[in-house]
């Protein structure tokens, strides 16, 4: 299962250049199992239980930082 975590109980949705790596390690997430996939993906990748009842989050860095 990508993107999970079992001890947070939480689905991270992983955006490239955005923190996505240090989530992973805060989440507890192996690094082989975190993959770039939206949240419709990840949905078809977990148990309906476990995505039913999971925190989903993702990360969104402020555009104006990159300028």
């Amino acid at each position: 299962m990508y993107n999970y975590s079992p001890k947070h109980n939480v689905l991270f949705v992983h955006i490239p250049k955005n923190a996505g790596t240090s989530m992973n390690k805060v989440l507890e997430i192996e690094p082989k199992k975190t993959k770039h996939y939206p949240l419709s993906v990840l949905q078809a990748y977990t148990a309906e239980p476990i995505f039913d009842n999971a925190i989903k989050i993702a990360i969104v860095r402020n555009p104006w930082e990159r300028m």
